[in-house]
């Protein structure tokens, strides 16, 4: 049920940005995607780049929320929710985030579990109680996945400002991922060392407690999580990544009673060709994921084969979870400067307000939301580069569409800023003031019209850099 509600959200949150994200006078041009992606990767967006097809993607999205929502034909729902919700992925690829690819794994998971046997329509018709507990492949895949998530956030944390207990001070950051209320939030002595390390501590050590812990512990850990996942949604800037890490520990809470065992066995376990191929697939999808996840940590810094990546790609498996492991004392914002037909100099990216070059009020926090501002988190990177110029592009004809002719844009500049920050915590556990201690480097991302090689050795140097920072 509560899968259901959060397609529905996301179908109802991507409809704001539908033309701009999945137009194909957008920002992400079908051809431009397509080859942005790696082999393997599919989308049912693929077939066909009129808007009206982009927006029936949509559309199915909340349907299947719908219908997982009432539990209503729930086996073939959560099929059609998986390939929806990849299908979307794909296609917004360069604005997603860990939650993203997270809902696409637990999605894929739930297809070879029972959703509907309890609380549906669909047990409803049956008049059937259903099982209260289910034993088998498909759950234990479900639980590793939650719990594996966390224990590579952890390892990815343990270094520099994490040990050092600042990390979480420049993570809540307007200038970062950081909501007003959590910029306050940090402002109170003694408040960043213990988050920093009540982090790292719940990331590394809940996944444990869980797994060898009574039923009481294990309770308590899922209800630390799903606050610790509430905590995030108010105090940062990540998109639906709270809601779905609460809704990931809900199946994993422990029930009141103990079901028999024999009882509790799900159904596919018989020896029905249907049960043999669903367990066959499970099988291969267990490998499969063992393989995305166990290759980071065993050959750091090395791409896998091609031939090895494409099944990952396939089931949109990816195991990347290395979330904030390297935030460092930075400040970083982005704008667009457009000059109109009107004489007026706007910011593009904040809804036509007054261009601010430097310090723009409430950095990224200000970004009409969280697929504007991860997309600019990650376009100064050297893989986004071949996105930029289609991103300027697409958010003039998206202005230019929705106002006057007076008001056309004439000319757009997309910068952005990086400065270094003194990194010494005050006396109290509060950071220091954000005093630059390095040199403050600016980046033209792209520019409409594009300047073609007009551009001066300075540009080129700059364009050539990129920040370090984790997406």
């Amino acid at each position: 049920m509560v899968a259901g509600c959060l397609l529905v959200a996301d179908a109802a949150l991507r409809s704001r940005d539908a033309w701009l994200f999945m137009a194909p006078e957008g920002i992400f041009p079908l051809s431009v995607i397509q080859a942005y992606l790696s082999p393997g990767c599919w989308s049912l967006a693929f077939a066909g780049e009129p808007f009206w097809w982009q927006a029936t993607i949509l559309g199915l999205e909340a349907v299947a929320g719908i219908l997982l929502a009432v539990g209503l034909c729930t086996p073939v729902a959560s099929i059609l929710a998986w390939i929806i919700w990849v299908s979307i992925l794909r296609r917004t690829a360069p604005a997603l985030n860990a939650g993203d690819y997270w809902m696409a794994c637990l999605l894929f998971w739930s297809m070879f579990l029972p959703l509907g046997e309890r609380w549906s329509i669909d047990a409803r018709r049956r008049r059937a109680a259903g099982t209260a507990t289910v034993c088998g492949l498909a759950p234990a895949a479900f639980v590793a996945q939650v719990l594996l998530v966390y224990v590579a956030a952890g390892q990815s944390k343990l270094q520099g400002t994490w040990l050092a207990g600042t990390a979480v001070g420049y993570a809540l950051s307007v200038h970062d991922h950081g909501t007003p209320l959590g910029a306050a939030l940090i402002a109170l002595p003694g408040v960043i060392p213990f988050l920093t390390w009540g982090v790292l501590a719940l990331e590394l050590l809940g996944p444990l407690a869980y797994c060898f812990g009574t039923k009481p512990v294990r309770r308590w850990i899922a209800f630390c999580f799903m606050l610790f996942h509430a905590s995030i949604w108010i105090t940062m800037t990540v998109g639906l990544f709270a809601p779905v890490g609460i809704l990931a520990w809900i199946p994993l809470l422990p029930g009141r009673h103990q079901a028999d065992r024999a009882t509790g066995q799900y159904p596919v376990s018989n020896k029905s060709r249907l049960g043999i191929c669903r367990r066959a697939c499970l099988g291969m999808a267990v490998v499969v994921a063992l393989f995305a996840y166990s290759h980071p940590l065993l050959r750091p810094n090395r791409p896998a084969s091609g031939w090895l990546t494409v099944p990952v790609n396939l089931l949109c498996l990816e195991q990347s979870w290395a979330m904030f492991g390297d935030v460092g004392p930075f400040e970083q914002w982005v704008t667009g400067r457009a000059v109109l037909a009107d004489g007026r100099v706007v910011d593009l990216l904040r809804a036509g307000r007054p261009f601010v070059a430097d310090h723009p009020p409430s950095g990224f926090s200000s970004l009409p939301n969280h697929r504007w501002h991860k997309l600019f988190w990650e376009l100064p990177k050297q893989r986004q580069a071949a996105l930029r110029d289609g991103v300027a592009a697409g958010l003039v004809a998206d202005w230019n569409r929705r106002q006057p002719s007076t008001a056309a844009v004439e000319s757009l500049e997309i910068r952005t800023t990086r400065v270094t920050l003194s990194d010494r915590p005050a006396a109290d556990g509060r950071l220091a003031e954000p005093a630059p201690s390095g040199v403050l480097r600016q980046w033209l991302l792209a520019s409409w019209p594009p300047r073609g090689g007009g551009a001066g050795n300075l540009d080129r140097f700059l364009e050539k850099q990129e920040p370090d920072r984790p997406r």
